[in-house]
């Protein structure tokens, strides 16, 4: 048996299997970034489209509105608690979103796409529509407390989960299906 060294495992094994399957990586980004630029483009484009773009409640408020709500309620005794439960909540979805980019590797990485695309058309159309109605500064101070941490995650989830479409396929390996996963489950579980 070999103890977990975290420090190790953070400093020597998680870079080296990121390195390892970069390519995976920037897919995974890249898709990312494309949804992100169809969300703003659909955002702009037509501003309607916000009903379908647009998750948790994002598109029944203008950016505006919500600031004000969210302002008022914090002035008030109203707020005590929800921040905590908001917390919450995004991480537990994001959580649930990583590990399903990751699991959706199993549909031979079209799932894995999907989520990436989805994910980021849902970013490109929230923070376009906040940029658009001048509220880019709640904007920041909004996503990037959590999202600077939990964007990446998903990305990673997203190299991860087309690492294990590409064990699937087996193109450029002669090793039977289970020898393949058996090979990569080390990485999956690292990244």
């Amino acid at each position: 048996r070999t103890r977990f060294r975290f420090l190790h495992w953070f400093l020597n094994t998680f870079p080296q299997t990121f390195r390892r399957h970069f390519r995976a990586f920037a897919v995974s980004l890249g898709i990312s970034l494309l949804g992100t630029v169809f969300g703003s483009f659909a955002t702009v484009v037509d501003p309607d489209s916000r009903h379908v773009t647009m998750a948790f409640g994002h598109d029944e408020l203008t950016p505006t509105q919500r600031v004000q709500r969210e302002e008022t309620e914090q002035a008030g005794a109203a707020i005590h608690g929800k921040h905590a439960s908001f917390s919450g909540q995004l991480m537990t979805h994001n959580t649930q979103v990583s590990i399903g980019t990751l699991a959706l590797g199993m549909s031979w990485g079209i799932g894995t796409l999907i989520l990436l695309f989805y994910n980021g058309v849902i970013l490109g159309a929230i923070g376009t529509d906040y940029v658009l109605d001048g509220q880019g500064s709640f904007l920041a101070a909004w996503i990037l407390p959590h999202g600077s941490i939990e964007l990446p995650a998903i990305f990673i989830a997203g190299q991860a989960g087309l690492v294990l479409a590409h064990a699937l396929f087996g193109r450029g390996s002669n090793l039977s299906l289970s020898r393949r996963l058996r090979a990569i489950a080390p990485d999956l579980v690292t990244l």
